[in-house]
C-alpha cells in the first residue's frame, strides 16, 4: 500500500506543478493583455495641438486594477503624471522615448509598461502605465492552496480505499492460511477444492492443497517406514533374546557359550543390515544411480538366507539364472527386496520355491514362484497395504504381520523398479529392478 500511495503522491504532485505553472502563465498574460488594453485606451486620448501634446482629462482617471499612468511627449517631458513613490516614477521616466513596446518592473509588486504614441505616422510621445501583481500573486496562492488540499484529500481517500481493498482482498488469504495450519496439526485429508487455477487466489488454494497432499504423503511415509522398521526388527530381536535365554537357561561348556554368541553376533549383524536397508531405501532418490551388482550373486544369497527355514518345512529353493545378468542396484538392496518375496513363498509353499532371472528389455525381472495356493485374483494389489494379510495367510494362520510385502515393493521402488503379485498357478511374485 506504502508504494501505491507513494506513485499516487507523486502524480499528484506532477499534476500539480503542472497546473500552477500552467496557471502563472495564464494571468500573466492576462495581466499583459490588461495592461497594453490601458496603455492603448490612454494612448488613444492622446493628441498633438500646435506642437504641444496633450492629454484629454477624461483619461487621468486609471482602472482600478493600475496604480498609476504618465504620459511623455517626444522630449521626456512630463504631460500626464500621477502621484506615487519617487522610485515608480523615476523608472518610468527612464520608459520615455522607448521605440517599441516595452515590459518592466520595479521590484516583485509592480510591473510597468511603455509604448510610444503615434499620430499620423509620427511619434507624438509615450504613454507608461504600471500594474499592481498582488491581485494575480494572491489568486495563484489561492489555487495553489486549494490543490494542495485537493490533493491531500485526494491522496487520504485513495489511502482509505487501498487500505479497504488490500484488506478485503487478504481477508480469505488470512481465512484460508488459519484453515491450512489448522488442517495440518488435526486433519490432514482436508482440501480447499477450489478447482483448476484461475486467478491469484485460486493459484493458492492449489498451491496449499499441493503443500497438504505433500505433508499427508510425508506423514503416512514415515508411519509406513516405522511400522515396516518395526516388523523387520521384530524377528531378529526375538531371535536374540531367545539365543541368550537358551545359553542362560543351565551352565554352558566353553565352546557352547562361543557358538550361542556367534549367532548373536550373526543375528545382529542381520538386525543391522536390516535397519541400514530401510534408512538407505528412505533416504534414496530414485532420480540417482544406486550401484549395480551382479543379479544371479545376489539372488542366491538371498536364497541361501531362507533355505534353512525352508529345509525345516520341506520346501526347496531353487535358482535358475539365464547368462549374466547386471542389476542397476547394490547387493544388498537386491537381496533385501527378495527377502519378504522369499519367505512368503517358503511360507506357503507345498513343496518347492523356484526364483527365475530374466532379462526384459532395460529391466531385469526376479520371478519368486512357489507351488502353494497362490494368491486370489481381488487380492493381487491388497496385500501390499502394510497390516494387510491375505485370506490364505490368515486361513493358514502364517506367521507375519502383513508389512513384508509391502516393505519389498518399498525398497523395490526406491530403487527405481517395482514389485507386483500375479494370479496363476501358485503364488508368483516379479520383482523388476533397472539393468545395471
Amino acid at each position: 500500500m506504502c508504494v501505491t500511495l507513494g506513485v499516487v503522491a507523486l502524480a499528484l504532485a506532477v499534476l500539480t506543478a503542472g497546473f500552477y505553472i500552467a496557471l502563472s502563465q495564464q494571468l500573466e498574460n492576462g495581466a499583459d493583455a490588461v495592461i497594453r488594453s490601458q496603455a492603448d485606451a490612454l494612448a488613444s486620448r492622446v493628441s498633438v495641438d500646435g506642437g504641444v501634446t496633450s492629454v484629454e482629462p477624461s483619461a487621468t482617471a486609471t482602472d482600478s486594477q493600475t496604480s498609476a499612468a504618465w504620459v511623455y511627449d517626444t522630449k521626456g517631458g512630463s504631460v500626464l503624471r500621477s502621484p506615487g513613490s519617487l522610485d515608480l516614477e523615476d523608472e518610468a521616466t527612464r520608459l520615455a522615448g522607448v521605440t517599441e513596446p516595452t515590459f518592466a518592473g520595479v521590484g516583485d509588486d509592480v510591473r510597468l509598461f511603455a509604448e510610444p504614441v503615434t499620430i499620423n505616422g509620427a511619434t507624438v510621445g509615450t504613454v507608461v502605465v504600471s500594474q499592481l501583481r498582488a491581485p494575480y500573486e494572491r489568486t495563484e496562492a489561492i489555487a495553489l492552496r486549494g490543490a494542495i488540499i485537493l490533493d491531500l484529500l485526494v491522496l487520504a481517500g485513495v489511502g482509505l480505499l487501498a487500505s479497504w481493498l488490500l484488506i478485503a482482498a487478504l481477508r480469505p488469504v488470512d481465512t484460508m492460511t488459519k484453515q491450512a495450519e489448522e488442517w495440518s496439526a488435526h486433519d490432514l485429508d482436508r482440501r480447499f477444492g477450489m478447482g483448476p487455477p484461475h486467478d491469484e487466489l485460486t493459484q493458492l488454494a492449489a498451491t496449499l492443497d499441493g503443500l497438504l497432499e505433500r505433508l499427508a504423503a510425508s506423514l503416512r511415509h514415515e508411519q509406513n517406514l516405522t511400522n515396516e522398521i518395526a516388523h523387520e526388527l521384530r524377528t531378529p530381536i526375538a531371535r536374540l533374546r531367545a539365543e541368550a535365554e537358551v545359553a542362560l537357561r543351565r551352565p554352558r561348556t566353553s565352546d557352547e557359550l562361543q557358538q550361542a554368541l556367534r549367532e548373536v553376533v550373526e543375528e545382529t549383524e542381520a538386525l543391522d543390515g536390516a535397519v541400514q536397508s530401510l534408512l538407505d531405501a528412505s533416504r534414496r532418490d530414485p532420480a540417482r544411480r544406486n550401484g549395480t551388482c551382479d543379479a544371479a550373486v545376489a539372488a542366491n544369497a538371498a536364497a541361501d538366507a531362507v533355505r534353512v527355514a525352508a529345509a525345516a518345512r520341506g520346501v526347496g529353493v531353487d535358482v535358475v539364472a539365464e547368462g549374466h545378468l547386471v542389476v542397476g542396484n547394490d547387493e544388498s538392496t537386491v537381496v533385501r527386496t527378495l527377502a519378504p518375496l522369499l519367505d512368503n513363498a517358503v511360507a506357503h509353499a507345498v513343496t518347492s520355491v523356484k526364483l527365475t532371472l530374466e532379462r526384459t528389455g532395460s529391466t531385469i525381472e526376479f520371478a519368486v514362484v512357489d507351488d502353494g495356493p497362490g494368491v486370489p485374483d481381488d487380492e493381487l494389489e491388497n496385500i501390499f497395504v502394510p497390516g494387510i494379510r491375505g485370506a490364505v495367510a490368515t486361513a493358514n494362520h502364517a506367521n507375519g504381520h502383513g508389512l513384508g510385502l509391502a516393505l519389498s515393493r518399498r525398497l523395490a521402488r526406491s530403487g527405481g523398479g517395482d514389485v507386483a503379485a500375479r494370479s496363476g498357478p501358485g503364488g508368483t511374485f516379479v520383482l523388476t529392478l533397472p539393468v545395471g
